[in-house]
């Protein structure tokens, strides 16, 4: 029996596609450049230093935030302006490493922090009207703990290295006995206490124990390890109705519990006493009484019935159980303010869930990189022999170039690009990126695909657009849903022939062939099925 394949007709209308780069929807209309006619203006990749800079802003917060935020250069002499090096449109600003301090110390924070900053700078009193979010996931640089007028390191002192952590803005005063005002606490901490300046400060060093094992290390993977280890661990019943056991007893006021095993997914929790209360009240149908701030940690992602009816405690027949990210919730007594945040469980900045109702709080995403689904999506086009050593790296709307995970080859997949036409996933020999990215550029401005080759072939002869090395590889998965993907392979053999290789020059669906023969540009395409 003939094995289940293609049509011939198939694989060549997704070739067809694939070298005119077109969108399966919504594809820009192209229009041929004529001859006398300049190309347009690319996007304006950064040099190589402003992108180290754009990489190290973005670091300082998840991915989902740092990516649309706007990042923010020091000036290049004391007392200069900061300089825009891209715009963002997410209310987030992110500035790179200090270069004036010896740790690592980039930052994102959000508009209510800009202002707190503007204000401490300018030696007044902030105007604080809803909750600021700062994100330091590299660490922090402090001068004082003690005085937050200091601006300048003294004489004599020394700078301050800090673990990874959160800072939160408040609109009425913390309570310090509630939180610690110590800087060496593991649990979040008030910062300048007492002081108009005070900020409650979030260790969020990532380091975990693994989530799966025994039920003791899978209840300490949902929080910082700092966290957990003083925190009490409690165990599910072994039968539905009995009470919770303790594994560990505590003395920091969280109580840690393991992944749920009567739910799909992986759902540690460590939580503080305001939060244990809130769950109570919520198990019994009763309005939580919150008196102060409340956090809980889900650093492992976690599990949800309802985004809309917090008075859901159990799956309804027929519906499934959803699939949380990694996050942190926050519990205030007072409500929140859906102008400043965001009620959708899609955001991928901090939301409220459960607007509204007595249940509110606010979910903060901490997805610190790629999920797994990112990841594999990435990865897909290659042999399973490369995935592991491969490099994964994004474009971001100015197409510059970030570094998702560093592997050990030289084989970049891309996560995700402004444009990415037909492409589901496409993986390839580094020396290839610039040319990978200058076609998407100009299909994405609607150029025709035959003017897009002679423009990369005319910048690779001008010495303007580097050449793929001889042998450089590039994967490709083509389509728009996974279980519709077909599979294609390109080879470069800068300036091959036919006769010097072997190879036919017409298009075959089954058969390796030439494309571009006696060009900078020639490379070998390798139907796949």
């Amino acid at each position: 029996m003939r094995p289940n394949r293609p049509s011939s007709v198939v694989l060549l209308v997704l070739l067809a596609l694939l070298l005119a780069t077109t969108s399966l929807s919504a594809a820009p209309a192209q229009r041929v450049i004529p001859a006398d006619e300049d190309l347009p203006a690319l996007p304006q990749t950064a040099d190589a230093d402003i992108a180290v800079k754009i990489q190290s802003a973005m670091s300082a917060a998840p991915l989902a935030v740092s990516l649309h935020a706007t990042i923010m250069d020091f000036p290049a002499e004391a007392g200069g302006a900061m300089t825009t090096l891209r715009e963002g449109d997410n209310g987030y600003t992110c500035t790179p490493d200090n270069p004036g301090t010896p740790f690592t110390d980039p930052v994102c924070r959000d508009a209510v922090w800009a202002d707190f900053l503007a204000a401490r700078m300018a030696g007044e009193a902030p105007v604080i009207d809803t909750v600021g979010i700062a994100y330091m996931l590299q660490g922090g640089t402090a001068i004082s703990y003690e005085d937050p007028t200091i601006l300048n390191l003294p004489e004599g002192q020394e700078f301050i290295q800090e673990k990874p952590h959160l800072m939160l803005l408040f609109p009425e005063k913390l309570d310090p006995a509630v939180f610690s005002t110590s800087p060496d606490s593991a649990t979040p901490w008030i910062m300048w206490e007492g002081t108009p300046y005070e900020h409650l400060m979030i260790p969020l060093a990532w380091k975990t124990n693994p989530a799966q094992g025994d039920a003791l290390h899978s209840a300490m993977s949902a929080a910082p390890l700092d966290v957990a280890q003083g925190a009490m661990i409690m165990n599910f019943p072994a039968e539905a109705g009995g009470a919770m056991t303790t594994i560990q007893e505590g003395d920091n006021g969280y109580t840690c519990v393991p992944s749920n095993p009567g739910t799909p997914y992986t759902d540690p929790v460590c939580r503080d006493a305001v939060w244990a209360a809130f769950l109570a009240a919520r198990m019994a149908g009763e309005a939580p009484q919150v008196d102060n701030v409340g956090i809980a940690y889900m650093l492992q992602g976690g599990t949800a019935i309802s985004y809309e009816d917090p008075t859901i405690l159990k799956l309804p027949e027929g519906q499934s159980f959803i699939e949380e990210k990694p996050h942190l919730m926050l519990l205030f007594p007072y409500k929140l303010d859906p102008a400043v945040f965001s009620t959708s469980p899609d955001s991928d900045t901090p939301w409220i869930m459960w607007e509204g109702t007595p249940y509110e709080h606010l979910m903060i995403p901490f997805t610190n990189g790629l999920s797994d689904a990112q990841t594999h999506r990435a990865l897909l086009p290659l042999p399973e022999s490369l995935r592991a050593s491969a490099n994964i790296v994004g474009f971001d709307s100015d197409w510059n170039r970030v570094m998702l995970r560093e592997g050990s080859s030289d084989m970049n997949c891309i996560a995700f690009a402004p444009f990415m036409a037909i492409q589901y996933a496409v993986c390839q020999h580094s020396s290839s990126e610039a040319f990978w990215v200058m076609g998407m550029q100009l299909r994405a401005g609607g150029m025709a695909q035959a003017e897009i080759d002679q423009a990369r072939i005319d910048a690779m002869v001008d010495g303007t657009l580097e050449i793929p090395v001889v042998g450089a590889a590039r994967y490709f998965l083509l389509g728009g849903r996974p279980q519709n993907l077909s599979s294609l392979m390109a080879v470069h053999l800068p300036n091959a022939t036919s006769e010097s290789t072997g190879f036919s020059t017409e298009p075959d669906n089954y058969r390796p062939w030439l494309m571009d023969a006696g060009t900078p540009n020639a490379h070998v395409m390798m139907p796949g099925n």
